[in-house]
């Protein structure tokens, strides 16, 4: 398997996981919306909501690091494989 692929696909999902997981923090800290019959807003969503989605994000940050280490370790041996070759 190609290294550089593997990494830039963990990347990709990174990004995608880091993007659902601040979707979800900010709905959790946006007031709800008021309701239809006049009241008031529902007030913020729960504190679970908010926990999970920024653990999300640490984990989609943990992963991205990972991943670009990977990237980097294979760009690094590509270029020591051609200094080789050449």
């Amino acid at each position: 398997m190609d290294a550089m692929a593997v990494s830039g696909a963990g990347l990709r999902a990174a990004e995608a996981q880091f993007t659902t997981s601040a979707s979800q923090v900010v709905r959790s800290v946006a007031p709800a919306p008021a309701r239809a019959s006049g009241g008031s807003s529902g007030g913020l969503a729960s504190g679970d909501d908010l926990a999970s989605g920024l653990v999300g994000q640490m984990t989609a940050l943990a992963g991205y690091r990972a991943n670009a280490k990977v990237f980097e370790a294979a760009d690094r041996m590509a270029k020591v494989t051609i200094d080789l070759i050449g």
